[in-house]
């Protein structure tokens, strides 16, 4: 008697392992960086015209969760639960774990100036005019991020508005005096940096009647 016996090759590929992050660290730090470590990069096995679709294997953004975190962080995950269907791992593990690290630092607090006249100011009821006064001509204010984008921050980069209509719908008011408020500032800026506390500027409001 004699037995046929088929043997599917499968081929191979190498691919990198990339990862994200989900979650906020702890009020006052912020991630510096995150690496894929043992291995950066997987050898996978199987048909080729699955293996053609795939260029990298992600792991989830919730496999990886940063919040409140003050730390560095490392976790372990299971290539394995993450292969697509008909996919395996070339050496035959059954997970193939590998180590997430993020770098998780304490923030930089850097203090910026922007000029007055690039703050803009949206939202002024009909009949009325918005100053935003005499005094010193530009805005103070604390940032914060890490040391690396605080020592290359554009401050063109930064924009500024005070959004009167939303002001007055915040602090239910219907009409404005002939006077000078306190107005919150929205400050539009690059990734990663942000203000340190609430930014304010003083408006002054009179009536064009």
């Amino acid at each position: 008697t004699s037995v046929d016996l088929y043997i599917e090759i499968l081929k191979t590929k190498e691919v990198p392992i990339v990862a994200g992050i989900s979650g906020v660290p702890m009020t006052g730090y912020g991630v510096d960086g995150i690496s894929v470590v043992e291995p950066a990069n997987v050898v996978i096995a199987g048909k080729s015209t699955v293996l053609n679709e795939i260029s990298s294997i992600q792991i989830p953004d919730d496999k990886v969760n940063v919040d409140g975190m003050n730390g560095d962080l490392n976790v372990a995950v299971k290539l394995g639960e993450l292969l697509p269907e008909g996919v395996v791992l070339a050496d035959g593990e059954d997970d193939g774990k590998v180590i997430v690290t993020v770098k998780i630092k304490e923030l930089s607090i850097q203090m910026v100036e922007l000029a007055k006249s690039r703050i803009s100011i949206t939202g002024v009821p009909e009949g009325y005019t918005a100053d935003l006064g005499t005094g010193t001509e530009v805005l103070t204010f604390d940032v914060m991020g890490m040391e690396e984008q605080l020592k290359n921050l554009n401050m063109s980069q930064v924009t500024a508005t005070v959004d009167v209509n939303a002001y007055m719908e915040e602090k239910d008011i219907t009409k404005l005096e002939e006077n000078t408020y306190l107005l919150p500032v929205s400050l539009t800026l690059p990734e990663g940096i942000t203000e340190r506390l609430p930014v304010s500027v003083s408006v002054k409001f009179e009536t064009t009647q």
